[in-house]
């Protein structure tokens, strides 16, 4: 008689939650209580992508290349700037060489004499012609009188004659 009476008195306490109920309500759950939920309550900016970190969440600050997406934001963390290049300086196979600028990248277009390595070539920006000297019209300490001809600098062999001042 004991046993009938103590399932009669637990019964009445029971909630049943059916699969379909589960299934429902699981996306909305906030398992590491950091304020966002697996579905981001219909956000897609809000969604938690890993519920059980309450450190990587979308308001998190991102550390860059540590391989974590803290933010949520689904960037490559070895693409700090976003220009579809990886840092040189932070991944093995990475090839852009200032990852704060999104305009500087191999390939870029590198407007020459303005200080700038845009292309990640990592030749002097006032030696447009690579003979070894910068331009004397573009760089302060620049001694090729023209810097758009590599058989014309200082110390050049000058033919005589020839109407070029090689030298």
């Amino acid at each position: 008689m004991r046993r009938i009476l103590l399932a009669i008195l637990i019964l009445p306490a029971c909630n049943w939650v059916s699969q379909a109920d589960i299934d429902e309500r699981l996306p909305q759950l906030d398992d590491d209580a950091d304020g966002y939920t697996r579905d981001g309550g219909g956000d897609a900016a809000l969604i938690d992508c890993d519920d059980g970190n309450r450190d990587i969440n979308p308001g998190a600050e991102e550390i860059w290349y540590d391989g974590v997406d803290q933010d949520c934001a689904g960037d490559d963390d070895f693409d700090q700037d976003g220009d579809g290049h990886t840092s040189e300086l932070e991944s093995e196979d990475g090839e852009d060489c200032d990852d704060l600028d999104n305009s500087i990248y191999p390939d870029a277009e590198d407007e020459w004499y303005d200080g700038v390595d845009s292309d990640c070539a990592g030749n002097n920006d006032y030696d447009q012609d690579a003979d070894g000297h910068s331009s004397e019209v573009e760089a302060e300490d620049g001694d090729d009188c023209d810097d758009l001809d590599d058989s014309i600098y200082p110390d050049a062999e000058d033919e005589w004659y020839d109407g070029v001042d090689s030298d």
